[in-house]
């Protein structure tokens, strides 16, 4: 459940996200008046989208690092046992 919380964290954060990139292409007429400029500007969208998904790796990351350090310890005992 734990593992869930920082990932249900981190969509909440994206979906707020991208409803205020789609406002923002609302209210500057990239729907209306400018359309033709929203096939490029809308690229511009995966700077912000990448920069969120490493936050949350991240996150994820520094959350779980116990467990992982853990797991890398015990590695060389179950060579051991199983050898």
């Amino acid at each position: 459940m734990k593992n869930l919380k920082i990932e249900i964290k981190w969509a909440i954060y994206f979906a707020v996200m991208s409803l205020v990139w789609m406002l923002l292409e609302k209210w500057s007429g990239l729907h209306g008046k400018y359309i033709d400029y929203h096939l490029y500007l809308t690229n511009l969208f995966a700077i912000p989208a990448i920069l969120f998904m490493v936050l949350a790796l991240k996150d994820k990351k520094r959350k779980h690092s116990l467990i992982l350090r853990i797991m890398r310890s015990t590695r060389p005992f179950l060579r051991l046992y199983l050898a």
